[in-house]
């Protein structure tokens, strides 16, 4: 998973916001940002017409013909002749092929409905990150200990932390290993978010104006990072937070900085400790 034993949950000034009431924010289907659940999916471009495909589709053609046909044309001749028509006639075996996978080309939408998804990263350094879940590099981002009961299923209490897969095509059937598809997969163009995520059922989240939470026990965040790009008002958000809420008063804070002479990220301890205040 990780050296730190951490993962790494990202987010804007609401994230800041969400810990003051001891939750974290959770994606919803809703609001899940992924097309190829959200809209409606195209259709047959990105089908590769195999050559067994092709056989079997000439010899069902073959096996269609009328006998007399039949006995006067062998196979060989036949596909032969269909070879010349190839560029065609593939268009046409592929809608047919899609035709038959429609049973299976729609994904279990209900099931994925029923939960909400705690989405965490590997590193508290990673560009697409900030970029995308970080608020365009000015939220906050928060560590998390992998060992907590947060991420462990209890009874009556299921709950799934899998790493996010990354390919060129997408599982649309549920198994065992894995329940929620839509929710563990993303195009290979993601793949340096390194992501994982945390299913559970909404039963076990909070709801509030149309958003999901997580509730937290006491000592789950251990660390606090601000964006290459936040501004003084969310640092003064942070160090509040740690000021008013003992529970944060303890957990390291971070600045994230743009490294000089390459593309990567730096995270520099702020040592403001003025944090005295009320406890809890």
């Amino acid at each position: 998973m990780t050296d730190s034993g951490l993962l790494y949950c990202y987010g804007d000034q609401r994230l800041v916001a969400a810990l003051k009431r001891n939750e974290l924010p959770l994606t919803a289907f809703e609001t899940l940002p992924n097309p190829w659940l959200q809209t409606h999916t195209g259709v047959g471009n990105e089908v590769d017409l195999t050559e067994d495909q092709w056989q079997r589709a000439l010899r069902r053609r073959y096996d269609a013909l009328p006998d007399h046909i039949r006995a006067a044309v062998d196979f060989e001749y036949f596909a032969g002749q269909m070879e010349l028509k190839r560029d065609t006639l593939s268009a046409e075996i592929v809608d047919e092929i899609l035709a038959e996978q429609a049973s299976e080309n729609s994904i279990d939408l209900a099931r994925h409905q029923g939960v909400a998804v705690l989405r965490l990263l590997e590193s508290p350094l990673n560009p697409l990150g900030w970029q995308v879940l970080g608020d365009n590099y000015q939220g906050v981002c928060v560590g998390l200990p992998v060992d907590q009961a947060l991420f462990q299923p209890g009874k009556g209490q299921p709950r799934l932390l899998r790493h996010v897969r990354y390919g060129p095509h997408r599982t649309l059937e549920a198994t065992d290993n894995l329940p929620f598809p839509g929710w563990f997969e993303e195009p290979e163009a993601m793949a340096s978010l390194h992501e994982w995520r945390l299913a559970l059922p909404r039963r076990q989240a909070r709801q509030r104006d149309g958003q999901w939470f997580l509730p937290l026990g006491q000592g789950v965040v251990r660390d606090i990072y601000l964006g290459p790009m936040a501004d003084d008002t969310v640092l003064h958000a942070v160090r509040e937070l740690q000021r008013l809420y003992q529970r944060y008063r303890q957990c390291r804070r971070y600045l994230i900085k743009a490294a000089h002479r390459s593309f990567s990220l730096q995270g520099q301890q702020d040592t403001d400790q003025d944090l005295g205040g009320r406890p809890e």
